[in-house]
């Protein structure tokens, strides 16, 4: 994990009074992202307020000194197309009816944050809906990490390794070393990920079946 908030991008902003759930919630990310993190509604509205570029926001709405739909809602409105899930234990109405509205994520604890984490590495890099909804499908499928998520999402777009590491700060090493342990998942090479990827991305926008590699 980052020790302080990334210029990249790769934060998360992480709103839990409970150390235990900060702790679960830390182990969603890899070490290429920076959580960072806020036991109440001042202290996140805070960090909204500072010059830090957030991916996404994982909140409780049980907080010491109030409701995190407030923290929610500030974060919707700076940017409404930033990933954001409500973290909860407990069944909430009103925060449900925020979820719906909003149309952001409900999370209930216990449950997995992988999916999110996927869905916000695809998120940082992709811009198109349909093609974000076809990689996040393949790394759902083969439950790839965050890492590897943000892999094969610059692979769709066609990035060669080189491009990769660059983007994302690493070895160019370490790209072919994900892309073996991705490889070792699904039986197909980066490139040829790559491909089928955006061959299924064209073949639905023409009315065609979701195919996945």
């Amino acid at each position: 994990m980052a020790d302080g908030p990334r210029s990249d991008g790769r934060n998360i902003l992480l709103v839990e009074d409970d150390r235990t759930w900060l702790r679960i919630a830390r182990r969603a990310w890899d070490d290429a992202w920076c959580v960072v993190e806020a036991e109440t509604v001042e202290a996140g509205s805070a960090l909204l307020d500072c010059r830090i570029r957030f991916a996404a926001g994982l909140i409780d709405i049980q907080l010491p000194d109030g409701d995190g739909c407030e923290v929610i809602g500030k974060m919707h409105a700076a940017n409404p197309r930033t990933p954001i899930a409500i973290w909860t234990a407990h069944s909430n109405g009103e925060a449900l009816a925020v979820a719906a509205f909003l149309g952001i994520e409900y999370i209930f604890k216990g449950n997995s944050l992988r999916p999110f984490a996927r869905r916000v590495a695809i998120d940082l890099h992709v811009d198109d809906a349909g093609t974000q909804r076809h990689i996040a499908a393949f790394v759902g499928k083969y439950n790839l990490t965050s890492r590897q998520s943000e892999i094969v999402s610059l692979v769709t777009l066609d990035r060669t390794d080189a491009e990769i590491a660059v983007t994302l700060g690493i070895a160019v090493r370490t790209v072919k070393n994900q892309g073996q342990l991705i490889a070792d998942r699904c039986g197909l090479s980066l490139r040829e990920i790559g491909h089928a990827l955006r061959s299924s991305v064209r073949e639905t926008a023409r009315g065609g079946g979701h195919r996945l590699p």
